[in-house]
């Protein structure tokens, strides 16, 4: 009716049973909770925001004090005490030591109310004492609510944003608050207390970040979403602010509000909605799975339903523990900063006829140990769950489990819990597989591209490729391994051939020592063709990859040229080293030209040595027409001067 009508919906429960010893606690809060609703309505209608709402017991031995703080764009301050039994001493102090007694109104023996125009900035306070003149001999000792509220142009406003049509139970409430004086207010300390209908207490942070729908970063709302709605009935929300206004300074503000979740149809009867197991793929609105533990973090569907956590991931929160390992050590499984557990990342090796997986250990914290122990899980060929196959094993060198029970030619995922000396557990590390095979060594190979010619003047080109299966002494093992003589050789079986580096032209295609293919140059007539290799059992090879330039195809003229025997030059290897700015290499032999050439004059950067930049400088001179020098003495500067000099001091094209 509240929402239909656009009002508020604030609630406040039947008082329970009186508690022996306990002079009429039931009603007293329910006495004070009527108290509560009807100083929140005051406030809404009176246009303030409120400051302070706290509750308490007078006692003989000492002063009550509540301190709260009154903001500088605060025009009236309205301060209210409430309270139950006897005539408590009641002071409002300002922040100068002004002490305020005179209330605006009150009601004899129950209720005080301050109202002071233009407060001063500060901290303020409450004062309450039993009165020693009171002559009080029973019910002196009384319960009280302390409340004030202020006028401002710095606001707060509360909403609980999920439709009434949709607050069926499961369905996680999104909560919202606005901060705003002459415009939106940042960096604020925005929480929510909700309260379900058990009466047990959940606090959230709300942020402005943009990532818990509270709309864009730093636009003065703050969200975030409540997810323990699994009980039917009514649920208070108590949002409080805190922070520094840049026009008003230090403030503190409160919002409180009630929301009601009510049950829906659930076809299986497994306590859970239809309309709640829809929204996770893991669950089945047809199927009793309220005992199943999809996401394997401890805590079986229902479970997760009624606090409100992902049945579907194992850590709501992502900060690393399980969600099953933080409700059962009473931590909060919606904020990543109290987790005491981050999993592992593993790698999965296969081995012959073996699997080695290992992992690091992640460290959690500076003052929280490691993990000591590790569980492994393994998912098996056609399965989708993975099974414990080993608990504790041990945090310790060489940091791998080796698993034997497999069969060749068959495929196994793993993935590791870390756990802590408390027993904390994280959740599961990333996913790897391997299959079992004879053959754990990847092949190798080259690559050539027209038998290793530096130029092309065609995009049409053929390609030389080489790959054994053999292994090769230079394959990077782990230091934990050496070569095992047992494995067998499957042979090479196939290729994929690239001009992108990144494999999406790339297409896995039989092995063929020759493949003609059409280059793709870049910009600076550079074109690079990568290659990679696979045997039988599936293993990759790394990346090979060779470079040519494309220049253009030389124009025939009429008059006819005695051709000259030149020096084919051989092939370059495709990994050569590239001199670095401070080597210089000592050029190699070369016949020397016609002209009057220096080692000097090939140093286009002046750095004292000839490298890759170098080349560099001289292909863009050629291309910009604005030529250096003229290495062949033909009288002109052209790419067989480029040629001559990557050949004379070794240097690859780019």
């Amino acid at each position: 009716m509240a929402q239909a009508c656009g009002g508020t919906y604030l609630f406040a429960a039947e008082p329970g049973p009186k508690s022996e010893g306990e002079k009429g606690l039931g009603i007293d809060e329910f006495f004070l909770n009527l108290a509560e609703i009807y100083r929140i309505v005051g406030t809404e209608v009176a246009g303030q925001n409120e400051v302070l709402s706290e509750r308490g017991v007078t006692n003989r031995e000492e002063a009550n004090i509540h301190n709260f703080y009154v903001d500088a764009g605060a025009s009236e301050l309205v301060a209210a005490v409430r309270w139950r039994f006897g005539n408590p001493l009641i002071l409002l102090r300002d922040p100068i030591g002004g002490v305020h007694t005179i209330p605006f109104t009150e009601i004899a023996d129950h209720h005080k109310v301050f109202r002071i125009g233009a407060p001063i900035p500060g901290m303020w306070q409450f004062e309450l004492t039993i009165n020693p003149a009171g002559g009080c001999q029973e019910f002196c000792e009384s319960y009280y609510l302390v409340e004030a509220s202020v006028k401002s142009i710095l606001t707060m406003e509360l909403y609980l944003a999920l439709p009434l049509e949709e607050r069926i139970v499961g369905t996680p409430m999104p909560i919202l608050v606005s901060l705003t004086d002459t415009g939106p207010i940042k960096n604020a300390t925005v929480r929510a207390l909700v309260t379900n209908p058990n009466g047990v207490e959940t606090l959230r942070t709300l942020y402005d970040d943009g990532a818990h729908g509270d709309g864009g970063p730093d636009d003065g709302i703050y969200g975030n979403k409540y997810y323990g709605t699994g009980l039917e009935g009514t649920y208070q929300v108590v949002a409080t602010a805190e922070g520094t206004s840049d026009a008003l300074g230090q403030f503190t503000r409160r919002r409180t509000k009630a929301f009601h979740m009510v049950g829906g149809k659930d076809s299986d009867d497994d306590r859970m909605p239809d309309e709640y197991e829809i929204l996770f793929p893991c669950l089945n609105p047809g199927e009793n799975d309220a005992k199943a533990d999809k996401d394997q973090d401890g805590l079986d569907n229902i479970a997760e339903f009624q606090i409100g956590t992902n049945p579907c991931d194992p850590d709501t929160d992502d900060g690393g523990e399980s969600d099953g390992s933080e409700a059962s050590r009473q931590a909060d499984p919606f904020d990543p900063r109290d987790d005491r557990a981050k999993p592992p990342r593993i790698r999965v090796i296969p081995g012959v006829l073996k699997i080695l997986v290992r992992f690091n250990i992640p460290f959690i914290g500076r003052d929280i140990a490691p993990p000591d122990k590790f569980n492994i899980y393994r998912c098996d060929p056609g399965s989708e769950d993975f099974n414990l196959i080993f608990s504790d094993w041990p945090a310790e060198p060489p940091f791998q489990f080796v698993d034997e029970a497999i069969q060749e030619g068959l495929n196994y995922k793993y993935r590791i819990v870390a756990r802590g000396s408390n027993n904390e557990e994280s959740c599961p590390s990333n996913v790897e597989d391997a299959t079992g095979t004879r053959d754990p060594y990847p092949p190798h190979g080259s690559i050539f591209i027209n038998m290793g010619a530096m130029t092309t003047s065609s995009l049409d080109v053929e390609l030389t490729l080489i790959a054994e299966d053999n292994f090769e002494p230079e394959f990077d093992l782990d230091p934990r391994d050496a070569h095992d003589p047992m494995a067998e050789v499957s042979g090479v079986a196939d290729m994929m051939i690239m001009n992108h580096s990144d494999g999406s032209d790339g297409l896995w295609e039989p092995f063929n020592p020759t493949r003609p293919w059409m280059i793709e140059p870049n910009a600076m007539g550079i074109a690079t063709v990568f290659v990679k290799y696979r045997d039988n059992a599936g293993n990759v090879s790394a990346m090979y990859h060779a470079t040519i330039t494309v220049v253009e195809a030389p124009t025939p003229t009429e008059t006819e040229i005695e051709p000259t025997a030149t020096e084919t030059p051989e092939p370059t290897e495709t990994d050569s080293p590239v001199p670095t700015e401070t080597e210089t290499e000592t050029p190699a032999e070369t016949a020397t030209p016609t002209c009057n050439v220096q080692d000097s004059d090939f140093d286009f950067d002046g750095m004292n040595g000839v490298d890759a930049r170098d080349l560099l400088l001289c292909l863009a001179g050629i291309q910009q027409g604005s030529p250096f020098r003229d290495f062949n003495c033909d009288g002109k500067m052209d790419m067989e001067d480029l040629f001559l000099m990557a050949r004379k001091w070794k240097i690859e094209l780019p």
